[in-house]
């Protein structure tokens, strides 16, 4: 019986060595909003005192060779506390992936959005060229060459902008992940 016993210790201790992995992976997420970091942590510790519990309650009762009703029942109620932890954990593990993906995506938005207002920028930029341009070439009422070009170069330049800003408003505005206020903004 006391190898049967090991048995169950070692498979305890692989489950409590694989949920560490997949906790220290997680928690330390940058991704990870505080709340969630918290209740993940919280879970974690109960799980952790649980499986303390479960450990040295068997060991209490095997401690003197015999094991009766009583005791077989409060290391069942040790067993069941455990199990009822280990699941609160999955269900935080959870949340916590749920809240990295939508943390990662509101992140890809918000960079994909400031990438779009420095486009808008250029494009800004380009017109206020465009708009000094022909103001210089007006002023004397004569277009030459020079000006010519110069104003085909400044009205291509802006084409070019404005085809960036149309592939990247396209880009995020198809994105499946970007939703109500943010596809409206």
């Amino acid at each position: 019986e006391k190898g049967v016993i090991s048995e169950h210790y070692v498979k305890l201790d692989k489950e409590k060595s694989d949920i560490d992995s997949l906790y220290n992976t997680y928690v330390s997420d940058t991704n990870l909003s505080v709340p969630q970091k918290n209740n993940l942590t919280t879970s974690y510790n109960e799980f952790v005192a649980s499986h303390n519990k479960v450990k040295n309650k068997v060991n209490e009762v095997i401690q003197d060779g015999f094991i009766n009703e009583s005791e077989m029942a409060q290391v069942d109620s040790e067993l069941l506390k455990y199990e009822n932890q280990s699941n609160q954990l999955l269900r935080s593990i959870c949340h916590a992936l749920d809240d990295i993906e939508i943390n990662r995506n509101n992140k890809a938005v918000a960079d994909a959005k400031k990438q779009l207002q420095q486009e808008i920028g250029e494009v800004n930029s380009k017109v206020g060229d465009l708009d000094n341009t022909i103001n210089t070439t007006f002023k004397d009422n004569v277009i030459d060459e020079a000006e010519r070009n110069s104003i085909k170069q400044n009205l291509n330049t802006l084409k070019s902008e404005k085809t960036d800003v149309d592939k990247q408003y396209e880009q995020l505005y198809k994105n499946t992940h970007l939703a109500g206020q943010l596809k409206i903004d």
